[in-house]
């Protein structure tokens, strides 16, 4: 696959690097995909977006995929590295991602898939997610 068929995405993922501005990136994206095929679910915590590497089409291709294919359920957190480190959080519905607040991503995160309560990630500041422009 090329970026050149996914420009929607592409053109998702580097609103969100711009909107994010400079730093040490690392995305997590979970999705769930339905296709002519059944549905699909993925999660996968990516490597650091920002770390010399134009990984720029990988991403973007996720998330056009997301896009084009329709999404039933899917979520993408950043979390920027510091101190602290900067957690920010985006539902994926419909076309764009959508800003969650704060504590949607701190729930998000400090609950287990069987409903238990997590503690809190140390040296973590969870914040909302960014409105970006398409």
């Amino acid at each position: 696959m090329t970026v050149t068929r996914y420009p929607h995405g592409l053109n998702m993922f580097v609103r969100l690097l711009d909107a994010l501005g400079d730093g040490d990136h690392r995305v997590s994206l979970s999705l769930v995909v339905h296709t002519d095929e059944g549905v699909i679910s993925r999660s996968d915590s990516l490597a650091s977006l920002v770390d010399g590497e134009d990984r720029t089409g990988e991403y973007g291709r996720c998330l056009a995929e997301a896009a084009i294919r329709g999404i039933g359920l899917g979520g993408m957190a950043v979390r920027t590295v510091g101190d602290p480190d900067i957690l920010r959080g985006w539902a994926l519905r419909g076309d764009w991602p959508q800003p969650t607040t704060a504590g949607e991503i701190f729930a998000a995160h400090c609950t287990a898939p069987d409903g238990d309560l997590l503690p809190p990630m140390p040296g973590t500041d969870f914040r909302a997610g960014i409105a970006f422009c398409r």
